[in-house]
């Protein structure tokens, strides 16, 4: 739809074959939202225009970007999935190999370690809490799902889909696959079925207007420069999560102590919930 306004509002200031290779780049796409909510806000933010270098935002030979792969081949490293046809699935020492040639060495000890833990998450680890949410919309235990505030991004066509195609969910980003059609991409799919699972309704969407406070991770030990932040700081700033109980914003807590929950029972790793992380000073 944002292709084809801006063919019609610049149908002169560009030949057509070099105005649709520029509106298919994703990295254009969001540039063109980004400027659209500067102008919306109002904002005197001045956007300036950098062209990407390397691998393509969807490319994911991790090779094919010499100094500047994609964050898609990185991933592809990651979780240990090859994306090249025919290509071996690379091990954990082949992997941790190959990432010193595509991240910064800074990123190195903490990729490492992520991928001696097995602590590298992906949408099929959420498969069993899915299957779960989908079963119980379906049953009507939770009430009507089309009685309700609709559920964000998700359709009641999607919804009557998934639930007719329910028997045949084997996970995650099979069942995905399986709800795609020509009309909706893989992306509002998985965007759709992670709303489902933490509940998510347009109602929430309306109801956040503004960011309620600016929680604090973490800072160079600079006492001065914190005290000043706090002076002139519209917003309230935390630097205890147990303070964040006093805004709103429970679905982002839920969403973080989910993930923690499934990332320590596919590790072994100790819980760590949200309100107990302190801000990081060095």
């Amino acid at each position: 739809a944002r292709a084809g306004a801006l063919r019609g509002f610049l149908p002169d200031s560009f030949p057509e074959a070099e105005l649709a290779d520029i509106i298919s780049s994703p990295n254009n796409i969001l540039g063109l939202e980004y400027c659209m909510a500067l102008t919306k806000l109002h904002s005197e933010i001045r956007p300036c225009t950098i062209r990407r270098r390397g691998a393509g935002y969807h490319d994911t030979d991790a090779g094919g970007g010499g100094e500047f792969p994609s964050a898609s081949a990185v991933r592809a490293l990651l979780t240990g999935i090859s994306f090249q046809k025919g290509a071996p699935v690379p091990d954990v020492r082949d992997a941790k190999t190959r990432l010193s040639a595509l991240v910064p060495a800074a990123c190195l000890p903490f990729y490492r370690r992520e991928l001696g833990t097995d602590s590298i998450l992906t949408e099929d680890d959420f498969s069993e809490m899915l299957l779960y949410r989908l079963a119980e919309l379906k049953s009507g235990l939770a009430g009507s799902p089309f009685s309700g505030p609709a559920f964000l991004d998700v359709s009641g066509d999607l919804l009557r889909r998934a639930f007719r195609l329910l028997p045949e969910f084997r996970s995650f980003s099979q069942f995905a696959g399986l709800l795609k059609t020509r009309n909706v991409t893989r992306t509002q799919i998985n965007r759709a079925l992670l709303h489902l699972l933490l509940h998510l309704t347009e109602k929430d969407l309306e109801q956040v207007t503004a960011p309620s406070c600016a929680r604090m991770l973490g800072m160079r030990h600079c006492p001065e420069l914190l005290s000043e932040i706090k002076k002139k700081s519209r917003l309230p700033l935390i630097t205890k999560a147990s303070a964040l109980s006093s805004f709103p914003g429970g679905h982002d807590l839920f969403a973080s102590e989910l993930y923690e929950s499934v990332k320590s029972r596919k590790t072994g790793l100790p819980f760590h919930p949200e309100f107990s992380r302190a801000v990081i000073i060095r």
